[in-house]
């Protein structure tokens, strides 16, 4: 009777981490951000948008950089 208990509990296993693995080939988004890329750069406006991603993640380290200078708990990302 244990035995059976143990094969279903790794039978339920691994469908849990094939389900897992599935979700992140339904949701992978690297075709959608290259494509992105690509026409940012035909347009010419790659660069100014570098630039602006650059600007708000010095921004951002600098806000984190404070709150954790206050002891506040900055852990995680913040949302804009």
């Amino acid at each position: 009777m244990a035995e059976v208990i143990m094969k279903l509990e790794n039978k339920n296993g691994k469908w849990q981490r094939w389900a897992f693995e599935n979700s992140l080939r339904r949701h992978n988004h690297l075709g959608l951000l290259h494509t992105l890329l690509l026409g940012l750069a035909k347009v010419g406006k790659l660069d100014a948008v570098k630039e602006g991603a650059k600007k708000t993640m010095r921004e951002r380290r600098e806000r984190v950089a404070e709150m954790r200078a206050k002891g506040v708990g900055a852990g995680g990302m913040d949302e804009d």
